[in-house]
């Protein structure tokens, strides 16, 4: 992850998982999952928006600790301004 930019378009991490957020988003009764995950070279902040509706399968369940591999964009978030 350390070598990770905005630059880096797609891209596919495997880490652990140290810190999960989850909000409902009552504007648009959406949903919107955050989670931080670590290689132990550098961190990521991982974040997904569900619509109302939407299946959150799996996802709702992520813990701390878990390792995952996701795949995504690198994209500036400008809601958390990171």
């Amino acid at each position: 992850m350390e070598t990770l930019s905005l630059e880096s378009g797609n891209v596919i991490v495997r880490g652990e998982i140290f810190s999960v957020e989850s909000r409902d988003i009552t504007k648009n009764k959406g949903w919107r999952l955050s989670f931080q995950m670590t290689d132990y070279t550098s961190s990521v902040k991982v974040s997904k928006f569900f619509r109302a509706g939407e299946d959150r399968g799996s996802l709702a369940e992520l813990q701390k600790g878990m390792y995952v591999t996701v795949s995504g964009n690198i994209l500036y978030d400008r809601y958390d301004e990171d």
